[in-house]
């Protein structure tokens, strides 16, 4: 600590990434980090999975009001139910220092993952049709139109 009054509290930027140790110019020599120093970031941020989850469980549940919205409203509900469970999951493992906890909570929210990335492709092909189909609309209503 410096004897300078004005000094920040803060330490100075560290030119290595955390987790890493050496000099700037070497390569870097990993540090073994606990389970639960690796989700540290997740655990922080539990209480943002939790509200996630609750705000998808309220929506799904406005979907299933009306019989068409029962065919997509139970992927909110589960996705819900995933994020709300991996906050819960982190809070156990913070309290008990569980690492199983904590790495059933990143299968849950691998599970959200790819559901996310399933209906991204899904919504890609859609669109990609929808192109398609109003694109061979213009041109067939450009050629009725000449043709009259």
């Amino acid at each position: 600590m410096s004897n300078n009054p004005f000094s920040s509290p803060i330490p100075p930027f560290q030119s290595t990434p955390q987790g890493y140790s050496g000099s700037p110019g070497m390569a870097p020599k990993p540090i073994a980090l606990s389970p639960l120093e690796i989700v540290w970031p997740l655990i922080e941020a539990r209480k943002w999975l939790k509200f996630l989850g609750w705000i998808n469980l309220i929506l799904g549940g406005f979907y299933c009001l009306t019989i068409v919205g029962i065919i997509f409203g139970w992927l909110p509900i589960w996705i819900g139910l995933l994020l709300k469970g991996a906050g819960d999951k982190l809070e156990n493992a913070m309290l008990s220092q569980d690492s199983a906890a904590a790495h059933f909570a990143c299968r849950d929210l691998r599970t959200v993952f790819t559901i996310a990335g399933v209906l991204t492709i899904i919504s890609l092909i859609f669109a990609a049709l929808y192109f398609l189909v109003i694109m061979a609309f213009f041109f067939f209503a450009a050629m009725a139109s000449r043709s009259i």
